[in-house]
C-alpha cells in the first residue's frame, strides 16, 4: 500500500475530528496536527510539524506546563496511557480546561511507533464543577460529592476543616474508609451499605455517630441523595452531615429534665418512695388488671409506733432522718412488682398483686415489722420505733379500690388499739 496514500487517509481522518488531535514521534516532535487544534492556537498548521510537542503554544505559558507534558510523553513512551486534566493556552491568551489524553500506538512487534495526543475542551463542565464546588463549599454542613461507588470526587471545606486533614487525603477515597466513619468496622459496613443503596436511588437519611478532629465524636443528621441523569440513570451520589450534637444534648437534657419531674411528681421528697399520687394510679390499674384477669391484691396499711414522740420529744429533724433510714430499707425489702409507697406522715402503704396463698401477706408483714426490730441509731441517738399493720385483700375484703383502702386502714387501727407492733387482716 502506498504510504503516502496512507499518510494523506490518516491525517485526512484527523483533520475531520473536532477534538485537537495531533500524531508524535516516540520522542514527542509533531508530524501531523488537525485543524482544530490549530484554529484553537491561532497559528498555521504547518508552524507545528517537526516542532516538540512540550514547546508548542498550548504548554509553554509554564515552565510545569512544559515538564509535565515531557514526563507524559516519556512515560507514554514506555507504553504507559496517559489520561488527565491539564490547563492549556489557546488563541489571544485565553486559557481553557482540557481533558488531555496520550495514548501508545505500537507496531507488530509491539514497539511504540507513535503517539497520538488528543484534547477535549472540558471548561464549561469544569466551570460546572467549580460552581458545584463553591455551592457546596458554602455550605455550614459537610458535604461531598461521591462516585456511584462511593468514592469521593469533592468534598468541602466544613468537612475538612472537622476532619484536620487536607482536602488530598479524601480525594478519590472510599468514603466509608475516611476519618468519620474507620473508627469502627461496624460504622464502616453502615456506611458501605448506605452507598449501594442510595446507588440503587434510595435516599438515606439517619443520624449517625461520626469521628471529627482530635478523635472527638459529634452527632450528623447524614443524608446520602442519589443524583440522577436524564435517562434516570444515577450518575453521583450526594452526602451531606448536619452537625446536631448541640441539639441532641439539649433534647437529653430535656428528657432527663422531664424524668427528673415525673419523677418529684410521684415520689416523696424525703424518702424517695412513692408517693401518695402513686400509690392511687398504681393500686387503680392493679385492680382494674386484677378485675379482668381475676388475680387478687394484697394491700397492707402501715402506720408507725413511737413517731410522734421522737418529733415531740427529740427533734423534727431526727424524726425526718428516721423515715429517710427507713425508706432505705424499705427500698431494700421490696421484690419486684411490689409497691410501698409514703401516703404521708408516717403512714406507708403495701401493695401485693397476684399472689397466691394469704399466708404470704402475714409473712411479708412480719418481715416489715421485722424492719424496726432493731433501734435506729441517729447521729449517735438510738431511737425506737415499731410498725401496726391492716390487711385487706382483694376479692375477699372489698370489691371496689375505695372499699379496698378503707378496710386494710380499719384493720391497722385496730391493731393500734389493741396490740402495737403486730398485723391484722381485715373483718
Amino acid at each position: 500500500m502506498n504510504t503516502a496514500y496512507c499518510k494523506n487517509n490518516l491525517n485526512d481522518y484527523i483533520n475531520a475530528l473536532t477534538t485537537f488531535t495531533a500524531q508524535l514521534t516516540p520522542t514527542g516532535d509533531v508530524k501531523l496536527v488537525n485543524k482544530a487544534a490549530a484554529e484553537a492556537s491561532g497559528f498555521p498548521m504547518d508552524s507545528f510539524i517537526g516542532k516538540a510537542f512540550k514547546d508548542c503554544y498550548w504548554w509553554n505559558f509554564s515552565c510545569e506546563s512544559r515538564a509535565q507534558i515531557e514526563q507524559d510523553i516519556q512515560d507514554c513512551r514506555m507504553g504507559k496511557r496517559i489520561d488527565r486534566e491539564a490547563h492549556v493556552q489557546i488563541a489571544n491568551g485565553q486559557f481553557i480546561y482540557m481533558r488531555f489524553m496520550l495514548t501508545p500506538i505500537k507496531n507488530a512487534v509491539g514497539q511504540v511507533d507513535y503517539l497520538v495526543a488528543e484534547g477535549v475542551d472540558i471548561t464549561e463542565r469544569t466551570q460546572r464543577f467549580n460552581n458545584l464546588s463553591d455551592y457546596i463549599n458554602a455550605l455550614g454542613t459537610f458535604a461531598a460529592q461521591l462516585t456511584p461507588e462511593g468514592e469521593i470526587k469533592l468534598v468541602n471545606k466544613a468537612a475538612i476543616e472537622d476532619s484536620g486533614l487536607s482536602v488530598n487525603n479524601f480525594i478519590g477515597t472510599a468514603m466509608k474508609d475516611c476519618i468519620w466513619w474507620n473508627f469502627s468496622r461496624e460504622s464502616q459496613a453502615q456506611i458501605a451499605q448506605d452507598i449501594i443503596n442510595c446507588a440503587l436511588g434510595k435516599r438515606i437519611n439517619r443520624e449517625v455517630d461520626i469521628q471529627v478532629a482530635d478523635g472527638q465524636f459529634i452527632i450528623i443528621n447524614f443524608t446520602l441523595t442519589p443524583i440522577t441523569n436524564s435517562a434516570g440513570k444515577v450518575i453521583y451520589l450526594v452526602a451531606e452531615g448536619q452537625d446536631i450534637t448541640r441539639r441532641k444534648e439539649l433534647e437529653l437534657t430535656l428528657i432527663k429534665e422531664k424524668e427528673i419531674a415525673e419523677h418529684l411528681a410521684f415520689h416523696d421528697a424525703l424518702t424517695g418512695l412513692p408517693n401518695r399520687r402513686y400509690f392511687m394510679k398504681s393500686i387503680e390499674n392493679k385492680f382494674a388488671l386484677a378485675q379482668r384477669k381475676n388475680n387478687k391484691i394484697g394491700l397492707l396499711y402501715i402506720d408507725l409506733d413511737g413517731f410522734k414522740a421522737i418529733n415531740d420529744n427529740i427533734s423534727h429533724q431526727t424524726g425526718d432522718k428516721v423515715l429517710i433510714t427507713l425508706g432505705e430499707k424499705i427500698t431494700h425489702f421490696v421484690r419486684k412488682g411490689e409497691v410501698v409507697a409514703r401516703l404521708g406522715g408516717d403512714e406507708f402503704a403495701m401493695i401485693i398483686y397476684d399472689y397466691k396463698k394469704i399466708d404470704e401477706l402475714a409473712l411479708t408483714a412480719k418481715r416489715l415489722i421485722e424492719l424496726c426490730v432493731q433501734p435506729f441509731n441517729i447521729e449517735g441517738v438510738k431511737v425506737k420505733i415499731g410498725m401496726s399493720i391492716g390487711i385487706s385483700t382483694y376479692p375477699e375484703h372489698a370489691l371496689s379500690v375505695g372499699a379496698l383502702i378503707s378496710s386494710a386502714d380499719k384493720a391497722m387501727y385496730k391493731v393500734k388499739r389493741t396490740k402495737k407492733g403486730s398485723y391484722s387482716f381485715a373483718e
